[in-house]
Protein backbone atom coordinates (compact mmCIF):
# COMPACT_ATOMS: atom_id res chain seq x y z
CA UNK A 1 0.00 0.00 0.00
CA UNK A 2 1.64 3.14 -1.09
CA UNK A 3 1.93 5.68 2.11
CA UNK A 4 2.32 9.17 0.46
CA UNK A 5 0.61 11.36 -1.64
CA UNK A 6 2.95 10.89 -4.36
CA UNK A 7 2.82 7.11 -4.02
CA UNK A 8 -0.78 7.23 -4.45
CA UNK A 9 -0.89 9.44 -6.99
CA UNK A 10 1.73 7.32 -9.02
CA UNK A 11 0.10 4.40 -8.45
CA UNK A 12 -3.33 5.66 -9.52
CA UNK A 13 -1.87 6.96 -12.70
CA UNK A 14 -2.43 10.28 -12.17
CA UNK A 15 -0.11 14.09 -11.59
CA UNK A 16 0.73 15.09 -7.91
CA UNK A 17 -0.79 17.48 -6.77
CA UNK A 18 -0.57 21.41 -7.55
CA UNK A 19 1.85 23.39 -5.95
CA UNK A 20 0.86 25.19 -2.95
CA UNK A 21 -2.05 22.79 -2.81
CA UNK A 22 -3.50 22.08 0.20
CA UNK A 23 -3.45 17.71 0.61
CA UNK A 24 -4.58 15.25 2.47
CA UNK A 25 -3.43 11.42 3.02
CA UNK A 26 -6.02 8.95 4.58
CA UNK A 27 -6.81 5.40 4.92
CA UNK A 28 -10.54 4.91 3.37
CA UNK A 29 -13.42 4.46 6.16
CA UNK A 30 -15.04 2.59 3.37
CA UNK A 31 -13.35 -0.97 2.07
CA UNK A 32 -15.34 -3.42 0.92
CA UNK A 33 -15.09 -7.64 0.92
CA UNK A 34 -13.24 -7.10 -2.20
CA UNK A 35 -10.22 -4.78 -1.34
CA UNK A 36 -6.67 -5.50 0.60
CA UNK A 37 -6.67 -1.80 1.35
CA UNK A 38 -8.01 1.77 0.13
CA UNK A 39 -6.42 5.19 0.76
CA UNK A 40 -7.45 8.75 -0.42
CA UNK A 41 -6.00 12.02 -1.47
CA UNK A 42 -7.79 14.95 -0.90
CA UNK A 43 -6.60 18.21 -2.16
CA UNK A 44 -8.20 22.12 -2.73
CA UNK A 45 -6.73 24.09 -5.60
CA UNK A 46 -7.69 27.31 -7.54
CA UNK A 47 -9.44 26.83 -10.76
CA UNK A 48 -6.11 27.25 -12.89
CA UNK A 49 -4.50 25.02 -11.33
CA UNK A 50 -6.48 22.39 -11.04
CA UNK A 51 -7.54 22.20 -15.11
CA UNK A 52 -3.41 22.24 -15.23
CA UNK A 53 -3.35 19.38 -13.00
CA UNK A 54 -6.40 17.61 -15.33
CA UNK A 55 -4.17 18.44 -18.54
CA UNK A 56 -1.41 16.84 -16.75
CA UNK A 57 -3.19 13.71 -15.46
CA UNK A 58 -6.00 12.85 -18.72
CA UNK A 59 -4.64 15.15 -21.40
CA UNK A 60 -7.45 17.22 -21.10
CA UNK A 61 -8.84 19.91 -19.33
CA UNK A 62 -12.49 18.22 -19.15
CA UNK A 63 -10.86 14.45 -18.69
CA UNK A 64 -13.77 13.18 -16.32
CA UNK A 65 -16.76 13.69 -17.17
CA UNK A 66 -20.11 14.87 -15.11
CA UNK A 67 -21.29 12.81 -12.19
CA UNK A 68 -24.88 12.74 -14.09
CA UNK A 69 -25.65 9.28 -12.68
CA UNK A 70 -23.46 7.90 -9.77
CA UNK A 71 -22.52 3.87 -9.26
CA UNK A 72 -23.73 2.85 -5.93
CA UNK A 73 -20.26 1.18 -5.65
CA UNK A 74 -18.84 4.62 -6.26
CA UNK A 75 -21.64 6.14 -3.77
CA UNK A 76 -20.53 3.45 -1.10
CA UNK A 77 -16.87 3.48 -1.15
CA UNK A 78 -16.17 7.61 -0.80
CA UNK A 79 -18.82 7.46 1.52
CA UNK A 80 -21.53 10.06 -0.56
CA UNK A 81 -24.84 10.64 -1.21
CA UNK A 82 -26.09 13.46 -2.55
CA UNK A 83 -24.26 14.31 -5.86
CA UNK A 84 -24.53 18.31 -6.99
CA UNK A 85 -24.05 18.87 -9.92
CA UNK A 86 -20.60 20.61 -9.85
CA UNK A 87 -18.99 16.80 -9.35
CA UNK A 88 -17.32 15.11 -11.63
CA UNK A 89 -16.63 11.15 -10.91
CA UNK A 90 -14.29 8.45 -12.78
CA UNK A 91 -14.41 4.70 -11.79
CA UNK A 92 -11.56 2.70 -13.39
CA UNK A 93 -9.21 -0.01 -12.89
CA UNK A 94 -5.62 0.55 -13.44
CA UNK A 95 -4.38 -1.99 -16.60
CA UNK A 96 -1.73 -4.12 -15.83
CA UNK A 97 -2.28 -3.68 -11.75
CA UNK A 98 -4.88 -4.60 -8.99
CA UNK A 99 -5.53 -1.35 -8.30
CA UNK A 100 -8.84 0.42 -8.80
CA UNK A 101 -8.60 4.27 -8.45
CA UNK A 102 -12.18 6.53 -7.92
CA UNK A 103 -11.82 10.53 -8.70
CA UNK A 104 -14.17 13.17 -7.59
CA UNK A 105 -14.03 16.43 -8.74
CA UNK A 106 -15.91 19.07 -7.22
CA UNK A 107 -16.05 22.41 -9.42
CA UNK A 108 -17.24 24.68 -6.37
CA UNK A 109 -15.14 27.05 -4.91
CA UNK A 110 -12.99 26.21 -3.72
CA UNK A 111 -12.01 23.08 -6.30
CA UNK A 112 -11.68 19.90 -4.62
CA UNK A 113 -10.23 16.37 -5.91
CA UNK A 114 -10.30 13.22 -3.92
CA UNK A 115 -8.56 10.17 -5.29
CA UNK A 116 -9.10 6.62 -3.81
CA UNK A 117 -7.10 4.27 -4.59
CA UNK A 118 -7.41 0.22 -3.38
CA UNK A 119 -5.91 -2.70 -3.97
CA UNK A 120 -8.76 -5.48 -5.16
CA UNK A 121 -8.53 -9.02 -3.98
Amino acid sequence: MPNTVDGVLECAELAPPPEGAQVQLVESATISEFEAWAVEVRFEAPADELERWMVDSYGDPGGIGRAWVTPQEVKDAMDIEDVPDTWRIEETSIQGSAFERMVLVDDADPRTVRVRLSEVR
